[in-house]
């Protein structure tokens, strides 16, 4: 099925871009400057979309506005619509969790500390009180890196819930 919402030269366009191969291929698209995250783009009407994005919608159809379009061979320049599905942006999180394509330790932006300092918190036996001043963090990250919900792949623990 094809989807009337683009023009049918817009699409010849994209597709003289992409390497397409069988089905179960990846079919990757050429001539663009993938994004941070390795994304391909494609420019319509002087609008850059993600390529992925713009394959799925001429296959598919429109992308309901709550959803996002996921790649089931985890390949962000693939935009073969048989890779591709939608679903939630918490679909696409546990997808990223479950490649072990997560952001760890030192590569989360958001972490205050180095594996080397994970490390030094896991095996202090001091109380809780005195390693947070030590290492100026919450007692609750504290307790974090203890359990083994952040950091354990440094300290080799894996939380267990009950």
């Amino acid at each position: 099925m094809v989807n009337h919402k683009y023009d049918i030269l817009d699409i010849a366009r994209f597709y003289s871009k992409v390497d397409v191969g069988k089905r179960d291929d990846c079919w990757l698209i050429n001539g663009t400057v993938p994004t941070a995250d390795g994304y391909g783009t494609f420019s319509i009407n002087g609008k850059s979309i993600r390529a992925h994005r713009f394959s799925y919608e001429v296959f598919h159809g429109p992308i309901p506005p709550s959803l996002v379009v996921r790649h089931r061979c985890d390949t962000p320049l693939c935009v073969n619509p048989y890779h591709l599905q939608t679903g939630t942006t918490a679909d696409n999180v546990m997808d990223r969790v479950l490649r072990n394509r997560s952001a760890k330790g030192e590569g989360n932006g958001q972490s205050k500390i180095t594996a080397e300092i994970a490390k030094k918190i896991f095996l202090d036996d001091r109380p809780y009180s005195q390693i947070t001043k030590t290492y100026g963090l919450h007692k609750s990250s504290i307790s974090q890196i203890k359990l083994g919900k952040t950091w354990s792949h440094v300290t080799g623990k894996r939380f267990l819930p009950k």
